[in-house]
């Protein structure tokens, strides 16, 4: 869901899940491509906030269990977020909580 206010665009979106064994990691990351192009078209009229559920743990203080063989903590899928969060976004959950090994879904 894209909301266009005057000075930004809030964004809300719910990401697929990469499914058991990764069965679903190749359409996972075609979505992350298309979110991106999208994100990055609003972003060049005006700042973007995005909001949701990602089914992403970026970090190992973001993930309460599991291995980068694990939906939501592969490498394809951490490779990702950490591209999106290096091109200027900023993840306002670890902004607040710092290094803190804390799982947003709490």
């Amino acid at each position: 869901m894209i909301l266009e206010f005057d000075e930004v665009y809030l964004v809300n979106a719910y990401f697929p899940f990469a499914g058991d064994k990764l069965a679903n990691l190749d359409s996972k990351l075609k979505f992350l491509a298309k979110f991106e192009d999208r994100i990055k078209a609003l972003e060049a009229r005006k700042p973007a906030v995005v909001c949701g559920d990602l089914n992403i743990a970026h970090r190992d203080i973001d993930r309460t269990f599991g291995s980068t063989d694990m939906p939501g903590f592969s490498v394809a899928e951490r490779a990702w977020l950490s591209r999106f969060l290096d091109s200027g976004f900023l993840d306002s959950f670890r902004f607040v909580n710092g290094d803190t090994r804390k799982y947003s879904g709490y």
